[in-house]
């Protein structure tokens, strides 16, 4: 497995071109482009790539939407991270095969089952809650 981190969207946007890319792990909040835009844009772009999403705020609309768009999961933070690795391995395989019905949803603070290549990387926890105008402890 071959991961690349990129610090902004466009980057691993335009590196598509050169790397196909298995599976996008996406912050929903991010700098230059939110994740849902990022999404869009791969559905367009790269219909192949499965999608899992990392977020520090669980916003019941953004997952809806980020799900009904095709996204394979949708993880809170904190998350177990061997449930990610778990979640990414089981996209490969999707990815391989070409399985569109392979789908993870999270509900009441677990996941349930319904090549990593690139990661869009976001705010941190903090700063994400305070771009939504919120405030952490």
């Amino acid at each position: 497995m071959i991961a690349e981190k990129f610090s902004k969207p466009d980057a691993f946007l335009a590196n598509l071109k050169h790397a196909p890319c298995r599976v996008a792990i996406l912050d929903v909040w991010m700098p230059q482009m939110k994740g849902l835009e990022v999404q869009a844009r791969l559905r367009r772009d790269s219909p192949e790539t499965r999608i899992i999403f990392l977020t520090g705020r669980d916003d019941p609309l953004v997952r809806q939407t980020a799900l009904d768009a095709g996204a394979v999961a949708f993880l809170v933070k904190p998350f177990d991270d061997e449930n990610l690795v778990r979640l990414v391995r089981e996209a490969q395989e999707a990815a391989a095969t070409n399985d569109p019905s392979k789908r993870v949803r999270r509900k009441r603070g677990t996941v349930r089952q319904g090549s990593m290549c690139s990661v869009a990387e976001g705010y941190s926890d903090r700063r994400a809650k305070g771009k939504q105008g919120g405030s952490l402890p």
